[in-house]
């Protein structure tokens, strides 16, 4: 019988380890976006992030990607002047854009006037404040708050109520600052 059972907890280790190496979780999550994100949206956010780049700092302030249309970028133009000059500049755009963001799969680019600013970055999320820790409990639990405890069955469940309650009264620690 022991025998028995040692072969089936060989078997068992023996089938978890059959799996392989682990994978990576990239292309997992990468599946789940680009079954909720159109393909265009993700190129678009690819194109900004190596727009600064791809343009430069300077023409990146006069101009911006503004979408992805199968294979061609549409970035707008702050004004006619730097729109008549990047028409000129739509190769070399192109060139660099398959350079630093190969996956954007871009072909082309069409440039047009904006029709306002640029828009204004996205707000910045306020940092998340933790609320303030309760004051702690007295030393001492009240008559109430011992009888409650001594009240449960079960061993275990009692002790554990009681260290909470210890722990609870303990005052908050004090980082330096």
């Amino acid at each position: 019988m022991a025998e028995e059972t040692k072969r089936k907890r060989r078997r068992w280790r023996r089938r978890k380890n059959v799996k392989g190496k682990p994978k990576a979780i990239d292309d997992a999550m990468w599946r789940l976006v680009r079954g909720y994100v159109p393909a265009d949206k993700i190129r678009l956010v690819l194109l900004r992030n190596v727009w600064a780049q791809v343009a430069g700092e300077g023409l990146a302030k006069r101009a911006w990607p503004e979408a992805v249309s199968g294979h061609e970028a549409i970035i707008a133009v702050h004004d006619s002047q730097w729109l008549h000059e990047l028409t000129y500049m739509r190769q070399a755009l192109v060139r660099r854009i398959r350079e630093l963001a190969p996956n954007t799969d871009l072909t082309s680019v069409r440039l047009r006037l904006a029709r306002r600013e640029r828009p204004p970055p996205p707000p910045v999320e306020p940092p998340v404040i933790m609320p303030e820790r309760a004051p702690p409990l007295p030393a001492e639990p009240s008559r109430e708050t011992a009888e409650a405890i001594h009240a449960v069955d079960d061993p275990e469940l009692r002790e554990a109520i009681a260290a909470a309650r210890i722990v609870l009264s303990w005052p908050p620690p004090r980082y330096p600052s």
